[in-house]
């Protein structure tokens, strides 16, 4: 019942080498499997955004902002654990 996480575990390990076409596959599979996870949603929107994918990140982040309406990328980076600190950045 769990297997969304670990697709999402696949999604993040390939966001983090710049693998955005593996990214978004894993994180749109583990979307299928929990369409309510929103860090997967996050990661996998980024991914698509990044491929040029437009439609379908805005899709993901509306989604997103359906079910955590509060969500603010600003906080979310303040406590972001791999944030560049000096730089700012993730």
């Amino acid at each position: 019942p769990l297997v969304f996480r670990h697709q999402h575990f696949l999604s993040m390990a390939h966001y983090h080498t710049g693998d955005w076409e593996a990214c978004a596959h894993w994180g749109l599979r583990s979307r299928e499997a929990n369409p309510r996870y929103t860090s997967n949603l996050r990661t996998t929107l980024a991914a698509l955004a990044a491929l040029g994918r437009i439609p379908e990140a805005r899709q993901l982040a509306q989604e997103v902002m359906a079910i955590e309406p509060r969500f603010r990328v600003g906080s979310f980076m303040a406590n972001y654990s791999n944030a560049d600190r000096a730089k700012g950045e993730a």
